[in-house]
């Protein structure tokens, strides 16, 4: 498929902002250079990927019957990163695969240190019947499942914590979401940036002094966080005072 197809495909959308849609559920094994490059050019389309790995281990890849290996995986989020300058990506992991070995999930937290995806979802494996998985007969107990899931997501409590932090005093724009308090002068609302998607992502709450309505656009500075979440507040508008001068 062509860059022409791929962005003729988006079809007509609203004048350039943050709400047009993401690429969700995007699977590795379908993506092309072209899909890359028309998410990269288009103004049309959130730069924000939700691509479920499942796991790094080739091994465990071919065993779950995902038709890709860990190298066509990093060679593919290495020309998201490059080619897509902000592009935030989400993706999901299964811990407590059978079969899988300690040293395959700690070779699955290394590469979650060492990426550092933007957002992160980790479940323990429930057998499914009929898949291949569910017919192996080596299943790990829950408290090994549990216990992986838990080092997973400390790992990237870690660097979500860490890219919060380098984030304070910067600034983006955000939607608004919905409103939590307010009164004249001083209102609270709930708001997302172009890398959070709504009702699964962190959120950024924001601060304002004028009042605002959800599906409003504002350009915020960050100040704190909470955990995942973000504290921005929107920049008081300076006026111009003048003096009159004195012959």
């Amino acid at each position: 498929m062509q860059r022409d197809e791929v962005s003729a495909g988006l079809g007509p959308l609203p004048k350039p902002n943050i709400v047009p849609g993401t690429g969700e559920y995007a699977y590795p094994t379908a993506f092309t250079d072209a899909m890359i490059d028309a998410i990269a050019e288009s103004d049309r389309v959130v730069k924000y990927i939700d691509m479920p790995l499942q796991h790094i281990s080739d091994r465990l890849l071919n065993v779950m019957k995902r038709r890709v290996t860990r190298k066509e995986i990093e060679t593919l989020l290495h020309k998201l990163k490059t080619r897509v300058p902000g592009i935030a990506i989400r993706t999901t992991f299964i811990a407590g695969n059978p079969t899988e070995t300690e040293a395959e999930h700690e070779e699955l937290v290394k590469f979650v240190k060492d990426f550092g995806f933007e957002h992160m979802g980790v479940f323990p494996y429930s057998p499914e019947p009929g898949t291949p998985m569910g017919r192996i007969a080596e299943q790990h107990d829950q408290a090994t499942k549990d216990r992986w899931v838990e080092t997973l997501m400390l790992a990237q409590q870690d660097v979500v914590f860490k890219r919060n932090e380098c984030r304070i005093g910067q600034s983006t724009d955000v939607i608004i979401d919905s409103a939590v308090s307010g009164a004249k002068g001083s209102y609270v609302y709930l708001a997302r940036h172009q890398g959070q998607a709504p009702d699964i992502d962190s959120v950024v709450h924001i601060s304002s002094k004028t009042k605002l309505v959800p599906g409003d656009v504002v350009r915020v500075n960050y100040t704190d966080y909470q955990n995942y979440d973000l504290v921005a507040a929107v920049p008081v508008k300076k006026g111009r005072s003048l003096s009159v001068l004195k012959a």
